[in-house]
């Protein structure tokens, strides 16, 4: 089950906030998109003309409206918020001011007190909305109010400089909080745009169980009963494997609705598979005496899933149906196993082969502290002689054998460090895929050529600043702890230029955000997003904007790949260099027509994935279809 959150959004309607405003918006939106049940809302808005809160009634708090608390944001209620929170020009210096009405946003803590909750405040003013009642001796209470509640504070000003007052101010209530962030509405659009909330997802093992080192390997295969205990040879220690990084497929979905009578319908798709059968038409005699008859002999008739069976090519006329008895048979006997085979240099593992999904392997939990210095002395050892270990890896009973190599790796925790292994599966000869590579021949290049081709490549080179140690890792994904996780937008302080979030998904979610926050101020949602014109209404910037997914486009919406932009400004001159030595020109590629198997005398000539490189096959012989 997901983490519950509470954010209580203080939003001033002071007629100089209204800019601080849209990163409210940005992070709603973002929240509908989500959907969690977990993520609760309260929005409450100052100097506003209405006063309507469960205190109204004693003439406290003035100026104070509840607009909605403790609540799962819907659009409805985006709708609602949005026709609401208008600024008030006709606030009064008598209302509650800044720091007034935050005190009354903690009362709306009040029903997490005694549960497992994130909390969150964030507040959205100006530098010219009052804040006089702001002392450092009522800052100084604020601890007494929360009684060890945890709370995380953000604070988004209009018009903020840190050498301000008004910086000066808030910066009083820093101790108090757990977290605690100021920032300018300028600064906080951006990062509600391009940075991501860092959420913490809480991961789960692949395999439990003892890593073995030194064992008999044929033992382990043939003997169940082996324990690696009784070994005086062998030395074990319990870890657990992790997810580390792998390819994400499509990290965006969609679903198939029609509209009927205006509610949505979801599509479901379905395959339907056929064979040819013979009909009464195929035993008719060669020479009918009816004229005009149908010559067709064949119908297609559906097959359900139910009726499949799977098999195998036995030769260039047979298939073999695999019953369950074969395939039990079949099935090579194995169980869950992680041992280590022996060690290589990191320097002779060829990097093409390093490019499968990768685990973090770790010692296990309630491991002992005689497991921990295994785990760590053998890593540290490894690290020290430029090597790897190669492991043979069974996830699961019944699942396949893995071949991988475990590279040391020295994990930055803050000040300290932790001795870890990266796993990644190497590739088995039938896995490898045949290259086409271009026949190599000898290109006379003029002198310049070489010397620009440094030039460029050295303009493309990260500076010492920038690159890191290849056996370390320093990544706050990895090391962040369920407290320092959110599911607000913040400031990203990293500088982990190599661990950046999808580009082309924070573009694509940022219009999204911009379609919905677009579509509150209109009164036909379905007149809005029908239009012809939506893209250049509403998507589009300015009017040499471009909306394409191209690398420039996508680098500029994420803070984290500003530095790959860079490299693409200082390599330009260049570039152009290169291109006119080189004479280089944009060709379009062709599209390529399937070719159609060659029939040559008796034989056929097939190309594909069935049957590729197997040869010449037979004349296939008439069967009388």
């Amino acid at each position: 089950m997901a983490d519950k959150e509470l954010t209580v959004f203080v939003v001033d309607l002071h007629p100089a906030a209204a800019s601080s405003h849209d990163y409210l918006y940005e992070v709603l939106s973002g929240k509908l998109l989500k959907g969690l049940k977990t993520d609760y809302v309260s929005v409450v808005g100052y100097h506003s003309p209405l006063t309507k809160h469960e205190l109204a009634e004693k003439k406290v708090f003035p100026g104070v409206n509840v607009l909605l608390n403790f609540e799962t944001p819907s659009y409805e209620q985006l709708v609602r918020i949005r026709k609401e929170l208008r600024v008030n020009d006709s606030w009064e210096s008598s209302q509650s001011d800044s720091f007034q009405s935050f005190i009354f946003s903690l009362s709306l803590l009040e029903d997490t007190k005694t549960k497992a909750f994130t909390r969150n405040i964030v507040l959205l003013t100006s530098h010219e909305s009052p804040l006089s009642s702001l002392t450092e001796q009522k800052a100084d209470g604020i601890p007494n109010i929360l009684k060890n509640l945890r709370v995380n504070m953000i604070v988004v000003v209009d018009g903020l400089e840190e050498s301000s007052e008004t910086y000066s101010q808030w910066a009083l209530l820093k101790p108090s909080f757990a977290e605690f962030i100021i920032m300018s509405s300028k600064q906080a659009r951006y990062t509600a745009q391009n940075v991501p909330p860092a959420k913490k997802v809480r991961p789960l093992p692949i395999y439990r169980g003892e890593l073995r080192f030194g064992s008999d390997f044929f033992a382990v295969i043939e003997d169940r009963s082996y324990a690696c205990e009784a070994d005086d040879l062998a030395l074990s220690w319990p870890v657990e494997v992790y997810p580390a990084a792998k390819k994400d497929v499509s990290s965006i979905s969609f679903h198939d609705y029609i509209l009927e009578d205006g509610r949505p319908i979801r599509l479901e798709r379905k395959s339907s598979h056929y064979v040819w059968s013979k009909n009464e038409e195929y035993q008719r005699p060669e020479y009918p005496d009816e004229e005009d008859v149908d010559t067709k002999k064949f119908d297609k008739v559906e097959v359900e899933s139910k009726d499949f069976t799977p098999g195998f090519k036995f030769s260039n006329f047979d298939l073999i149906a695999l019953d369950d008895d074969l395939t039990e048979s079949a099935r090579l006997k194995i169980f869950s196993a992680f041992d280590i085979l022996g060690f290589i240099k990191s320097e002779s593992i060829p990097p093409a082969y390093l490019t499968s999904e990768t685990f973090f392997v770790v010692p296990e939990k309630a491991a002992t502290l005689r497991a921990n210095l295994s785990h760590t002395i053998l890593a540290k050892a490894l690290l020290e002689t430029e090597s790897a270990a190669l492991a043979r890896f069974v996830r699961k009973q019944a699942k396949e054998v893995e071949l991988g190599v475990l590279i040391p790796i020295k994990i930055k925790d803050g000040t300290k460090n932790s001795f870890n292994y990266l796993l990644v599966r190497l590739p088995f000869r039938e896995d490898e895929n045949i290259g086409n590579f271009p026949s190599l021949k000898e290109h006379k290049l003029d002198k310049i050529v070489p010397k620009l081709m440094e030039q460029f490549i050295e303009s493309k080179t990260f500076t010492e600043q920038e690159t890191k140690d290849s056996q370390s890792l320093h990544n706050h994904r990895v090391t962040m702890r369920t407290s320092q996780s959110s599911k607000l937008p913040l400031p990203n302080t990293s500088k982990e230029i190599f661990s950046t979030s999808s580009t082309s998904q924070v573009r694509f979610l940022n219009y999204v955000r911009k379609i919905i926050i677009r579509s509150l101020d209109e009164d036909d949602l379905d007149k809005f997003l029908q239009q012809k014109s939506l893209i250049s209404n509403v998507l589009k910037s300015d009017l040499f904007a471009s909306n394409f997914f191209n690398l420039r486009n996508c680098l500029s919406y994420s803070a984290s790949s500003a530095s790959f932009v860079d490299l693409s400004r200082r390599a330009k001159d260049t570039s152009r260099r290169l291109v006119d030595e080189l004479d280089i020109k944009y060709v379009r590629k062709e599209d390529l027509k399937k070719k159609k198997p060659r029939k040559g005398g008796d034989t056929f000539d097939t190309k594909g994935y069935y049957g590729a490189d197997e040869g010449e096959y037979d004349a296939v012989p008439d069967f009388g279809f």
